[in-house]
């Protein structure tokens, strides 16, 4: 089948598009990617890229177009999603390939898959969008618009329009469904749950970081306000001087500067290490030492904080106990599973989950931690969920009716 996917993500951004394009391939569909010049998370756009337009990587064929690369401040954000939004569309109303099929990824915005279903439904073709992230609810969340505004109308009508225009939307958390039926007043039809297919495979790991012999809290992601991670500093600040407990902080974000600024003020730098953003290949160096992966989101009524992150699946990968601080759907899947300590918000209650979780017997943790990974390699495993979303895709043409 002949797959056009429009994403404004994709190699070298650490996205899970790209190895969803390149199972594809292998699968012997024909995919072709429409994104952008690479700058999320890399400071810029690498030199290498501020040219390119066509390139095959792994039997992928990608069609690069400019944009704003993003940069600190909000404006510099919507420019990013803007620009992205005009010269994809006028790219599409351009080309001229042939195609079975148009699959698209929100990450965020859904404005940035607008072309994607112009396309679709100029070539009468189906249009698969795969839901990741919710529009404009996730705009309110970050505090970018406020609920019923001017901007926040606007932009509901546009992302209402995008998703009407989808023949087939797959949604990454159950939730996602009672959104679509009830802010947006959507019919349920076209709705499918897919999981997310995790973004970190395990794998082998060429670093062997230096942990120390403590009770090795691992966190890895992005730093936001979002992800609790002051709270668990505090946490460790209300512990005994003598717990023998690290907190390992790996990646960056908005909210860096914040939480090592609150490890000083509460004189836990000791027990709290800030090592910035590390290759997905070097992060199975700090889980491998990790005696307890911590996933952790913010609750509130939103249906955004009712997601199934991604960390929940690429963490169940590594085969290690959690610490969830966590609601909703993500909850969920883990309660089911068995291999999570889950902890109510607040400093308090996750002190208190931290010292039950040091006190666990070594066998404890390790039969934990099997649960996960069997659980990972049961059902949320990348090559399960690709299962499932391949059927989701090629089975569009035949329910189309376009």
């Amino acid at each position: 089948m002949r797959i056009l996917i429009v994403s404004q993500y994709y190699y070298p951004e650490n996205v899970t598009v790209t190895p969803i394009a390149e199972d594809l391939v292998k699968k012997g569909h024909e995919v072709t990617v429409l994104t952008g010049r690479p700058n999320y998370g890399l400071g810029g756009i690498p030199k290498e890229y501020r040219k390119l337009k066509r390139e095959v990587r792994n039997g992928v064929k990608i069609h690069r177009v400019p944009l704003v690369a993003r940069k600190k401040g909000r404006l510099s954000l919507v420019a990013n999603y803007l620009s992205f939004n005009f010269a994809s569309r006028l790219f599409l109303r351009r080309f001229k390939g042939k195609f079975d099929v148009v699959y698209s990824v929100t990450l965020s915005p859904v404005m940035s898959v607008q072309g994607a279903g112009e396309f679709a439904k100029a070539h009468r073709l189906p249009h698969v969008l795969h839901c990741l992230d919710l529009w404009p609810e996730s705009a309110v969340v970050a505090g970018n618009v406020k609920s019923g505004s001017l901007a926040y109308r606007i932009l509901y009508r546009w992302s209402k329009r995008i998703y009407l225009g989808a023949s087939k939307i797959l949604i990454s958390s159950p939730s996602f469904r009672d959104y679509f039926v009830s802010t947006l007043r959507m019919g349920h039809a076209n709705i499918f749950y897919v999981p997310q297919p995790p973004l970190v495979e395990m794998g082998e790991d060429n670093t062997h970081p230096d942990l120390g012999e403590h009770f090795n809290l691992v966190y890895v992601g992005n730093v936001g306000r979002l992800q609790l991670l002051d709270e668990v500093i505090e946490a460790i600040s209300f512990l005994p001087r003598e717990t023998n407990i690290h907190f390992h902080v790996v990646g960056d974000g908005s909210g860096l500067e914040v939480s090592m600024k609150k490890a000083k003020e509460l004189l836990v730098e000791d027990k709290v290490s800030f090592y910035g953003t590390k290759p997905a290949s070097e992060n199975h160096g700090f889980y491998s030492q990790a005696d307890m992966i911590l996933v952790s989101l913010r609750s509130g009524v939103s249906p955004v904080y009712r997601t199934i992150p991604n960390k929940v699946l690429s963490s169940l990968a590594e085969g290690k106990p959690i610490l969830a601080v966590i609601d909703g759907d993500g909850k969920a899947v883990l309660e089911q599973i068995g291999g999570s300590l889950i902890s109510k918000e607040g400093s308090k209650n996750i002190a208190a989950s931290l010292l039950k979780a040091m006190a666990l017997p070594r066998e404890r943790l390790e039969a934990m931690g099997r649960a996960n990974r069997e659980a990972y390699e049961e059902r949320y495993s990348f090559e399960r969920v690709m299962v499932t979303l391949e059927e989701a895709i090629t089975s569009s043409r035949k329910d189309f009716k376009g």
